[in-house]
């Protein structure tokens, strides 16, 4: 509701500054979110008790099918009966292919991201690691407009303008300002989950980075796999900050949604969402 509003003020051609003000709440909630789940001790893993895998198992099951079976099948349901896989070809499909390009971007880039974390964490600079993540949960959980606006007063110049602002890297850098947490927080994960015996041995080998690099590239590979996988599909859905930030002259599916949405045309929008399901299930 809070975005919301700042969006309406945006869209009425507010200055930034006044809706800056305006957000002050909502920046400060998620200003301390970010100092308290930055600065929260963490331990790395010493076991796993047998018996609580298959626990978390069965309830992930459970949720998942509770959370998915019936939206699904109504969405599935709207879309034979209101033509939307007719009209998705020539009105979508443009707008979907540019929409997850600029996804992929970010998805590239987080990945990058989630081996830096995983690498801070196993080197033991653990308050650099603590700041960075801090600053990707600030990112993430201020109202999308204050991120749109934070992205275009720094890109938005005469030498940044061209190259980044005018062009599809604008988005690119969106998505993982948005979802950049994600991949910071798989990298932590991974570092974390690595078996005390591999961090015994490492630090008896010590070698510094030349010797840090071979032991964690198991855990390096697939965090960044992850974070590019989750990344992408989390931008190919994001619509506030793309619909502000979308360059002249490319089609995104962003627009296109909140023009649908706003004109009350369900076959288009179905069909975008028809789009994000099949990327969403290959990912996963």
């Amino acid at each position: 509701t809070y975005g919301f509003e700042l969006r309406t003020l945006d869209v009425q051609g507010t200055p930034a500054g006044v809706v800056l003000r305006a957000g002050w709440p909502a920046i400060a909630i998620a200003a301390a979110g970010a100092l308290v789940l930055g600065c929260w001790p963490t331990r790395p893993r010493e076991e796993t008790p047998a018996a609580a895998a298959p626990t978390r198992a069965w309830l992930a099951w459970t949720v998942l099918t509770l959370a998915l079976l019936l939206p699904l099948a109504t969405l599935l349901r709207a879309l034979l009966l209101r033509g939307a896989l007719a009209d998705f070809g020539p009105i979508a499909l443009r707008g979907a292919a540019g929409t997850f390009a600029a996804a992929a971007g970010a998805g590239a880039l987080a990945a990058a991201v989630a081996c830096g974390h995983l690498a801070l964490v196993a080197a033991g600079a653990r308050r650099t690691e603590r700041a960075l993540l801090a600053g990707w949960i600030l990112a993430a959980a201020v109202p999308g407009t204050i991120a749109a606006l934070a992205l275009g007063a720094a890109y938005n110049s005469d030498m940044l303008g061209p190259p980044v602002y005018d062009t599809p890297a604008i988005m690119v850098l969106a998505h993982l300002a948005r979802f950049g947490v994600v991949a910071a927080w798989l990298g932590r994960s991974a570092a974390l989950r690595e078996p005390r015996e591999r961090r015994d041995l490492r630090a008896i080998d010590g070698g510094g980075l030349r010797g840090l690099l071979p032991a964690l590239a198991p855990q390096a590979a697939l965090a960044a796999l992850a974070a590019a996988l989750a990344v992408t599909t989390l931008g190919a859905g994001e619509v506030v900050v793309a619909g502000r930030l979308e360059p002249p002259g490319w089609e995104w599916t962003s627009q296109r949604l909140l023009n649908a949405i706003h004109y009350q045309q369900p076959a288009t929008v179905l069909g975008a969402l028809l789009a994000l399901l099949v990327v969403a299930g290959a990912v996963a």
